[in-house]
């Protein structure tokens, strides 16, 4: 079997780029709190073992490439087109194979891979059906995932009010980040594939000062920061709010997350 290569790549024209040099060690550390259930859920998807042939689109800072690695998966190669985010899983793990590359044009042989992973990349793709149809010649398997509808996922809607409001956030990033199942389905049905499509229902437990890690992690988070004390206050306690229904007794939450998983055959 060919070795199995992870790459998240979003463009230079996505929304989800990291400027700041310091945001992708924190998004690697405090993301992993809730995407780990996540991620794990998309390699079994996968069937990744010993042997297997992986193609990571959008990797980022390489967690799911690490995951795979760790499944016993050889090669791994994570690819991106962030030079950010790839010092940061290159410093995280150097059994990695790390590239620099857009999914929209992507360095590789057709059927290079068994599988081709993206875990929550697509939707920022500025050309959804063109990576996915580059992702399609590369690799014999597509596993994809994309968060499900907003209001489906209540830790990212519980603060996109205040990012948008108070931090003057545009509206259409936050947008961007999540999808109807016809949308989904239809890019691969227009990038030549017969999806499947299956929710993907995870949670996670986060402590319940957990925003201000996670605002730290994301490139549009950085506004927040620039608040006074008092507005910052206020709006900590808006998102408090907001996810009053999943606290436990002992302060921290409980939040589910729901995404699409997408698998489609190409050969």
């Amino acid at each position: 079997m060919r070795a199995v290569i992870i790459i998240e790549t979003v463009s230079d024209d996505s929304g989800f780029q990291m400027g700041d040099d310091t945001i992708p060690d924190r998004y690697d550390l405090h993301m992993w709190r809730f995407m780990e259930p996540h991620v794990n859920a998309l390699i079994d998807a996968a069937a990744i073992s010993p042997g297997v042939a992986v193609l990571d689109v959008a990797c980022g800072t390489g967690f799911v490439a690490r995951t795979a690695a760790d499944r016993g998966a050889t090669p791994v190669v994570g690819a991106d087109i962030n030079p950010a985010m790839l010092a940061t899983a290159r410093r995280r793990n150097d059994d990695v194979t790390w590239v620099e590359a857009s999914a929209l044009d992507m360095p590789f042989d057709d059927r290079e891979f068994d599988v081709a992973i993206c875990s929550q990349g697509v939707q920022f793709f500025p050309e959804p059906v063109v990576g996915i149809r580059e992702m399609a010649r590369v690799a014999s398997r597509l596993v994809v995932t994309a968060w499900s509808a907003r209001s489906e996922v209540p830790w990212f809607d519980a603060h996109i009010p205040m990012l948008t409001e108070l931090c003057g956030v545009d509206p259409a990033l936050m947008d961007m980040s999540f999808n109807q199942e016809n949308h989904v389905r239809d890019w691969f049905i227009d990038a030549g594939l017969r999806p499947e499509i299956n929710a993907l229902e995870t949670s996670a437990t986060l402590p319940t000062d957990f925003s201000i890690s996670y605002l730290s992690a994301l490139p549009w988070g950085k506004p927040f920061f620039g608040l006074d004390a008092d507005d910052r206050h206020a709006a900590l306690a808006g998102i408090s709010e907001r996810l009053t229904a999943y606290k436990l007794e002992s302060g921290d939450m409980t939040i589910p997350f729901r995404a699409f998983l997408v698998t489609a055959e190409t050969d």
